[in-house]
């Protein structure tokens, strides 16, 4: 199994992306299978679309297209600093398009609730935090985070998805909160139980097209957006992630960060022309505003 399927389709070499038949030439040996894969829906407007390609031999390599919103070469750093028993190496890389190892195993998403495998996923974020990023780490002034902020706050007024009072109630409610400086480096951004896998046992991230020098503690709030945890698993993800970064700044600016990622999740939405999921995260962040303590309990939740 492979974590992140939802479908497969049998296709041809005439079939695949252009910019993939180079990266394939330039192995020196031609598929005899190809399946196309549909991945779970990410909040880049466009699709990670992804094949699996089998040779005579019987091995397996992943070819993928990449978002547009990826960052090539570091992402192409960025892997080869990580472990390469945790992450797949990139095989062949070219413009818009990668092959990489295939990771088989057992999706994540059979062991919710596991509190070891839980608090692995958290030694795995805090790994990729961890792990030197060049000149795009240390501290960084988050002023672009505020910009960032309020365009998105624009993008859902302009949608007409929210209005004015409540645009105004987000702003309040975040602002004060947003740090000064903000830690920087390698970040996930979608780190979730899709993109994970149990490979040889060990936890697995099986797609990482989205890695970007960003903030931490933006990646730790996007990864609760993303992963949805209930109190209990979140504080066993939390509890592996602290061996690798002390959480005091998350903690303290966590008003700032949950609702700016919910912000741009909305606003992600609503580019991809998904009203309903976006008016459900919406539906979220007004029970933020109103309720912070009931609603923020998983990132409150502090461990020891």
């Amino acid at each position: 199994m492979t974590g992140n399927l939802n479908s497969q389709r049998r296709t041809d070499l005439q079939s695949l992306p252009e910019c993939l038949l180079p990266l394939i030439d330039r192995l020196h040996e031609e598929p005899v299978e190809i399946i196309e894969i549909t991945t779970l829906t990410g909040e880049s407007i466009d699709q990670r679309s992804t094949w699996r390609l089998t040779f005579a031999a019987g091995h397996h390599l992943k070819a993928r297209v990449l978002p547009a919103s990826t960052q090539l070469g570091f992402l192409k750093r960025s892997l080869s600093a990580l472990p390469r028993d945790r992450f797949p190496k990139i095989i062949r890389s070219g413009a818009g398009a990668i092959i990489e190892q295939w990771f088989s195993g057992e999706p994540l998403t059979e062991h919710t609730g596991n509190a070891a495998i839980l608090k692995e996923c958290g030694e795995v974020l805090g790994l990729i935090h961890r792990t030197p990023c060049s000149s795009k780490s240390g501290l960084q002034n988050t002023v672009c985070y505020q910009h960032w902020f309020e365009s998105g706050l624009y993008q859902l007024l302009s949608h007409g998805i929210i209005e004015l009072p409540l645009a105004r109630s987000i702003h309040a409610f975040a602002t004060p909160h947003r740090p000064e400086l903000t830690e920087y480096g390698i970040t996930h951004r979608d780190f979730c139980p899709e993109n994970l896998l149990i490979h040889n046992g060990l936890v697995c991230s099986i797609d990482n097209t989205l890695l970007a020098p960003r903030s931490f503690d933006e990646d730790l709030a996007r990864t609760w957006y993303r992963w949805d945890p209930s109190p209990a698993d979140w504080r066993q993800i939390l509890e592996g992630y602290q061996s690798a970064r002390n959480l005091a700044s998350f903690y303290r600016h966590l008003n700032f960060w949950c609702v700016y990622v919910l912000v741009k999740a909305i606003e992600a939405r609503l580019q991809l022309g998904e009203e309903e999921t976006a008016r459900s995260i919406l539906t979220k962040l007004q029970h933020v505003i109103d309720s912070p303590e009931q609603e923020l309990s998983p990132l409150t939740t502090r461990v020891a």
